[in-house]
Formats: C-alpha cells, sequence, structure tokens
C-alpha cells in the first residue's frame, strides 16, 4: 500500500463552485447508482452546504496540518451527528479497517450492509463494490470523499443519500482513520410515504 506524501499536490486547490454554489469536486467517478466525488485537501476546504458544519470543524481541527488528528475530535464536537456517524480505525499498512463505530441513521439505512466492528474487507454487498479502493484513495491521496446517490439493496432504491467521508491521522501522523457522515435524501411526494404520514 502507498504511504501518504504529504507533500504531494495530486489535486489542485479548491476554487471553483458549481451552479448550486457548491465547490465543484475536482474528480466525479460515476457509479451504477451514484457518484463518487473528490476534494482536495488543501489551504482552502470546499463548500458543501450540506455538511458545512463538519467541515468547518475539520478545518478547524486540522491546526496547521494537511487533515486533523482523531484525537483532536471530542464525543460532544459532534453534538447533533452522533447518529449519522461512523469511524473506521485502518490499520498501520492500510491494507484493511475496522468500523469500529457506526451510527443509528447509518445503522438503519445500511441494514444488511454495515455492522459494528465490520472489517472493510467483509463489505462485499453490491451496495459497497469498489469501497476498499475508494477508500484507500482519501487515505492517500489526500483528499475528501463524497458520495451522492441511492442504496442499491433491500427495495431501498428509493432512498437517497449524500455521505461525506474525511480522512483523518493517527497520533503519529499517519492518515489510519475515516470520518463518515450520512445525511438522508428521501423523496417525500411519494404515495407510500403521504399516506404513512397521514
Amino acid at each position: 500500500m502507498d504511504s501518504l506524501d504529504l507533500t504531494k499536490k495530486s489535486f489542485g486547490a479548491v476554487t471553483a463552485t458549481n451552479d448550486t454554489g457548491e465547490t465543484a469536486p475536482v474528480k466525479t467517478v460515476k457509479r451504477e447508482h451514484g457518484e463518487l466525488l473528490y476534494y482536495p485537501l488543501q489551504e482552502k476546504l470546499p463548500l458543501i452546504p450540506a455538511f458545512d458544519p463538519i467541515i468547518k470543524l475539520y478545518g478547524q481541527k486540522r491546526d496547521g496540518s494537511v487533515m486533523p488528528s482523531r484525537k483532536a475530535f471530542t464525543f460532544q464536537d459532534l453534538r447533533g451527528w452522533h447518529a449519522s456517524f461512523f469511524l473506521i480505525d485502518f490499520e498501520d499498512d492500510l491494507s484493511d479497517g475496522r468500523l469500529s463505530i457506526l451510527g443509528e441513521l447509518y445503522r438503519t439505512l445500511f441494514t444488511g450492509i454495515l455492522r459494528q466492528n465490520m472489517r472493510v474487507s467483509e463489505m462485499k454487498s453490491e451496495a459497497l463494490t469498489g469501497v476498499e479502493g475508494y477508500f484507500r484513495e482519501l487515505l492517500t491521496s489526500p483528499c475528501i470523499g463524497r458520495y451522492r446517490g441511492n442504496i442499491p439493496h433491500m427495495g431501498r432504491e428509493h432512498v437517497g443519500v449524500d455521505i461525506l467521508d474525511l480522512p483523518v491521522l493517527d497520533e503519529f501522523g499517519k492518515p489510519r482513520y475515516l470520518m463518515s457522515f450520512v445525511r438522508e435524501n428521501v423523496k417525500r411526494g411519494s404515495l407510500p410515504r403521504r399516506l404513512a404520514v397521514g
């Protein structure tokens, strides 16, 4: 596995914005049920309004580094995001990792796909095809990742999600953790949803 070279500038600085006022990604990979977006980790972090509080917090915790340390974050820092959060702790060589924290919204949205203490190498669902390579790229590039799309699993294809993935350092300054935050984007105009609401 390649190690992170913090002097490497694999992506350019973030400057452009798209028609929604968000920072335009420097790389987009189309997937069958959505897209992966990549944003560089340089001086200026991307503008993504849906995740603005998290990105601001991430920037504050960087303390002059390209990315912050996991130990810089406290439980209280993530108030309001606990249910929407997961943390993967990767091995030193990044060959595999363990899902050490799995919030309730993640658990609900990805029932049958993700579970507490699951290994990255066990993530074999169609919904997670290629996730190992994606995680590896976030940790070694370095960059922020985002998935926008649907969950192609157990009849949840209609459920839209927006996921932000942030790499963080261990106590020795090596990228070894991935913090992820999910937001559900459900189309509220469907007949079953209206009937269920009353």
